[in-house]
């Protein structure tokens, strides 16, 4: 159904379908750091597209499927991903895409971040049949693929509608992949269920979504089928 926008904190919503492909899904939208009429939008099978008059009208400029994005913290570089079109990068804010970086590989579905404070490392969770790990430490060039537990495999089969991976904004070793549960790193190599929905745990199963306090390193909240859980000591409880 288009976009919806608010300019007065959310009490009224704006339509917005200018541009836009008649059946809309946004899979990621993201807004430019330094330039708020910048955006760029992860439609899924749609492709990506990108306003630049803070999300009136809309331009597509990459064909094909992508599921996410994600910018630098000064907003000069961005890196689009999903599909058989792998990883993108752009140098010039969004306006345009190339083919970049070696050892990712592609998939059904794929989510990726990377640490605001130290954006050489960027972290993937690549959907096939299953969910397999993916780690850079130089800015997306150059990919290794992480050993995951026969758990995380197992849960990784209905990843097509539970996926999401999100990487700590003030700690490069701290990342999540949520699946049917939340799989937590603390040394960005080694994951472990900290939810357990299905074995005695307090948090919903099946997850899609996680964001951060802004300025509380340890807070973050995770979204669920069965709502909303907040956690002040980096999942340990929630």
């Amino acid at each position: 159904n288009g976009l919806l926008k608010s300019t007065d904190a959310g009490n009224s919503w704006t339509n917005i379908t200018s541009g836009l492909p008649s059946s809309t899904y946004f899979s990621r939208i993201k807004i430019r750091p330094g330039n708020s009429a910048q955006l760029l939008a992860a439609l899924g099978n749609n492709g990506l597209y990108r306003s630049t008059n803070a999300g009136v009208t809309w331009t597509q400029i990459l064909t094909g499927r992508i599921d996410d994005i994600v910018f630098c913290p000064t907003g000069d570089t961005a890196f689009a991903v999903g599909g058989s079109n792998g990883l993108r990068r752009s140098i010039n804010g969004g306006s345009s895409f190339s083919p970049f970086g070696t050892g990712l590989a592609t998939g059904t579905r794929t989510h990726f971040d990377l640490c605001l404070s130290n954006p050489a490392y960027i972290y993937a969770a690549v959907y096939s049949s299953i969910v397999n790990l993916y780690k850079s430490t130089d800015k997306g060039a150059n990919w290794t693929q992480l050993t995951t537990t026969s758990e995380f495999q197992n849960q990784g089969g209905q990843a097509w509608y539970d996926l999401y991976l999100k990487v700590n904004p003030k700690n490069p070793n701290k990342v999540y992949v949520g699946t049917i549960d939340v799989f937590r790193s603390t040394d960005g190599t080694n994951f472990t269920n900290i939810t357990n929905g299905y074995s005695g745990g307090s948090v919903h199963v099946d997850q899609h979504f996680l964001f951060f306090h802004p300025t509380v390193e340890n807070t973050f909240f995770v979204c669920n089928d069965g709502g909303i859980w907040k956690t002040i000591n980096n999942g340990d409880a929630f």
